[in-house]
């Protein structure tokens, strides 16, 4: 069995913003009948998560063996060979994606010396993730399933350089107190002052530990809270844009328009339109 997803670059290119992992291929092998690839290069990185049977992945001078639960990570323009063994067919999930994020992957594989074959404890959990995204992509019908699709791939590239990425104790425990304390203000407005004070560090501290864990800033990630919180007020109440900004506590309505479009690409009545239009 294969499947087989191509994004046209004409798609990809007319997008109103990038993503920072772009999904443009994605597929599932199980025990292909011709197992060998071979090239000097794709423009675009590629993940190859192995479900089952054994394979090869030849990358950069090294010849590594991938068994089940096994992630290859290919970078762009890297000549590359990779295919099953012979005797135990493999059955895998790949997928071929551009954006800042390869870079983000590549500089995290490195600062914490991993290589670029590495096997994946809770492997379900990112092959459920990649399974979702090729349903979404194989019934797309316009923008939208496009942008959704890069969002979920994104997430689950975040997902899995989470698990790669070593934390200490306090830094989870740090991370956790401060998001509590940024989900029980979200119709309020505090500041990183007010989170610092409240778990009893420095806002450098706190900073660093955000931007090392999770790549952005505690109020970036306060500010995403808040306009998720809008979106869905948005859809599943009859809340006008200017009540909405003014329970989140926005300046004024054209600011948290401003913001909005920012994250989604639309405005906040453009969105709701085509969304409702969307669910019928």
């Amino acid at each position: 069995m294969e499947v087989n997803v191509l994004l046209p670059d004409q798609m990809i290119e007319s997008l109103d913003y990038k993503h920072a992992f772009t999904v443009r291929k994605i597929g599932y092998y199980e025990k292909p009948k011709h197992p060998n690839m071979q090239r000097m290069g794709t423009q675009e990185a590629i993940i190859i998560l192995c479900m089952d049977g054994c394979g090869y992945v030849e990358y950069k001078g090294k010849h590594y063996v991938l068994k089940q639960g096994d992630v290859a990570f290919l970078e762009p323009d890297c000549a590359h060979k990779y295919g099953s063994k012979n005797d135990r067919l493999w059955t895998i999930l790949w997928a071929h994606f551009t954006g800042e994020g390869v870079r983000y992957l590549s500089d995290c594989l490195e600062k914490y010396g991993l290589d670029h074959v590495f096997h994946l404890q809770n492997y379900q959990h990112f092959a459920e993730e990649l399974h979702y995204i090729i349903y979404v992509l194989q019934n797309f019908s316009n923008a939208i399933d496009v942008h959704k699709a890069c969002s979920l791939f994104q997430l689950a590239m975040l997902n899995l350089i989470g698990t790669l990425t070593p934390r200490s104790e306090h830094d989870n425990l740090y991370i956790k107190e401060a998001v509590e304390i940024m989900k029980t203000n979200i119709y309020n407005n505090i500041t990183l002052e007010d989170i610092c004070s409240r778990l009893g560090i420095t806002s450098y501290h706190l900073i660093r530990i955000f931007k090392a864990n999770l790549t952005i800033t505690p109020m970036q990630y306060y500010y995403s809270l808040k306009l998720n919180e809008a979106i869905h007020l948005l859809l599943s109440t009859d809340l006008s844009v200017a009540e909405i900004s003014q329970q989140l506590r926005y300046t004024n309505p054209f600011y948290f328009s401003q913001q909005f479009k920012k994250k989604t690409g639309y405005s906040p009545t453009a969105y709701k339109k085509l969304m409702c239009h969307q669910l019928g």
